[in-house]
């Protein structure tokens, strides 16, 4: 009869516990570790900081999400085209035009992914006052820089010519 009650009780027990520690995991990775909280915490951050309004918080998160969507399909896009490079270089014997003809594809789209960052930059730009454009671009300007001390600003791909 004991055995009867207490598996039942262990049963609730561990799954109350695995509940938990999913909860805590949870909020630990979205507070610290993971891109969503980073995003989360970085557009209040430029909220706080260009001091906008209800309705400009709205657009910006608004467009922001759309712009994400749209370079994420684009990076989708691009990992296709390196891998069709590593399969042409994989061959016995490359073949260096179908490598160019890649890597001008692969310039289209990652210029391209630059064209939606600037008019996303633009529409951002556009629903803020005087101020908040010089603070913006303020903000704009110092994010670059410390993204090419890291290197995390790449320069382009060597253009279709250069390999030969």
């Amino acid at each position: 009869m004991g055995s009867r009650f207490l598996k039942p009780v262990l049963f609730i027990s561990l799954l109350l516990n695995v509940t938990i520690l999913g909860a805590a995991g949870f909020f630990y990775l979205k507070e610290c570790g993971t891109s969503l909280g980073k995003a989360e915490k970085r557009h209040e951050a430029v909220s706080e900081k260009l001091k906008l309004t209800p309705e400009q918080k709205a657009l910006f998160k608004e467009e922001n999400e759309k712009f994400r969507a749209s370079i994420l399909a684009a990076h989708g896009e691009l990992a296709e085209k390196r891998r069709r490079i590593f399969r042409l270089i994989k061959e016995e014997e490359p073949d260096m035009a179908a490598i160019n003809d890649s890597l001008a594809e692969i310039g289209k789209v990652q210029g391209r992914i630059e064209a939606q960052a600037i008019e996303h930059m633009l529409k951002e730009k556009a629903v803020l006052d005087r101020g908040q454009q010089e603070r913006y671009l303020d903000l704009l300007e110092k994010r670059m820089e410390k993204r090419m001390k890291e290197g995390r600003w790449r320069r382009a791909h060597a253009s279709p010519g250069t390999l030969n």
